[in-house]
């Protein structure tokens, strides 16, 4: 499993009610299930090499002026 293709997940999870009971994994993957919005920051490079279904890549470089 490719962790580090979820990594935009972590501020819905800490608004969305996570529960302690459940890993972040279980929540974001639950989440995606459901069709939340993934976000891949990673470089392009990175985005090609593999991704989540219906990922959107916005590199990390340049969140700044998108985020």
């Amino acid at each position: 499993m490719r962790i580090s293709t979820v990594l935009t997940l972590v501020f819905t999870l800490l608004v969305s009610g996570w529960s302690f009971a459940e890993s972040r994994e279980d929540v974001a993957w639950k989440m995606i299930k459901q069709g939340a919005l993934v976000v891949d920051v990673r470089t392009d490079q990175e985005f090609v090499g593999g991704h989540l279904d219906d990922a959107i890549l916005i590199p990390h470089q340049h969140c700044a002026s998108v985020c």
